[in-house]
């Protein structure tokens, strides 16, 4: 069993286009590497990951509070999942009407 580094799917319009080239995008842990998000995929959803790119999607300044002070978000790291030619993950597939 292979330590769970995978935070959630990231569902956009530009991710969602990728699936149709096989692409899946994950938000994962900060201290993750390429290696954990293949087996980490590969154990959950049993498809084939060929490649795994890195984004960092830095945090933002919020303004909370009465007096409008000024809040950083925590900084975010996405993973890229390219599969195998033909191989989908089902759970990640949105049903058109």
């Amino acid at each position: 069993m292979t330590k769970q580094v995978l935070l959630k799917p990231l569902l956009s319009e530009k991710s969602l286009a990728q699936q149709a080239l096989d692409r899946y995008t994950f938000f994962v842990e900060q201290n993750c590497k390429k290696s954990m998000v293949k087996a980490s995929v590969e154990d959950v959803f049993k498809v084939k990951v060929l490649k795994v790119w890195f984004k960092k999607k830095p945090g933002e300044n919020k303004k909370t509070g009465k007096k409008k002070l000024t809040k950083k978000t925590a900084d975010r790291k996405i993973a890229v999942v390219q599969l195998e030619k033909g191989q989908k993950i089902e759970a990640m597939q949105i049903k058109e009407k």
